[in-house]
């Protein structure tokens, strides 16, 4: 798993005062983590974390499954998710129509290998963006689509965020 994933997920879960004490197990894997260290070792190590302090075994059982991939699913998740991150850093760089391309190719790569965690995750950045950008129908679709997705996998951090921006969408 990239690192900026890695820490995105992190800061994810340290943002709520709650959440502190099962946060801190997931920082202190984090900080033990030495330069070196072969990436899937470490990623496995970070999703027991996750699953100790929270009881939540979806990076468990995203790892088990992309570690019985083959080499070239391992590579278009990878860029998949290289592509996602990209539209990440456009969104915050440059605004909502920068991301938008990158995030409906990050699904539509996502969805050529069958990974429903990154195609419900990409259709939550697209409707968040669409959000933004005052296309509330568009909004809406993308992102009960990533709730309904997400939730389909286990991936309650993202059935969350899907589930949240609904919200301020449809108040609108």
């Amino acid at each position: 798993m990239p690192r900026t994933i890695r820490c995105a997920r992190l800061r994810f879960a340290v943002q709520t005062p709650a959440a502190k004490p099962k946060s801190l197990a997931l920082a202190s894997a984090v900080r033990q983590v030495e330069p070196g260290v072969e990436p899937l070792l470490e990623a496995r190590r970070l999703a027991r974390a996750q699953l100790a302090a929270w009881g939540d075994g979806f990076l468990v059982r995203e790892l088990e499954r992309f570690e019985h991939w083959s080499p070239s699913q391992r590579e278009a998740r990878v860029r998949g998710d290289s592509v996602r991150a990209a539209g990440n850093l456009a969104y915050g760089r440059d605004g909502p129509a920068a991301a938008i391309p990158l995030w409906q190719e990050a699904a539509h790569r996502a969805g050529e290998i069958s990974d429903t965690a990154g195609v419900a995750a990409a259709w939550g950045n697209l409707g968040a963006a669409h959000a933004r950008e005052s296309s509330l129908d568009s909004a809406a679709t993308y992102l009960v689509r990533a709730a309904r997705l997400s939730m389909a996998v286990g991936d309650l951090r993202v059935a969350a965020n899907a589930t949240a921006e609904l919200a301020g969408v449809l108040e609108r």
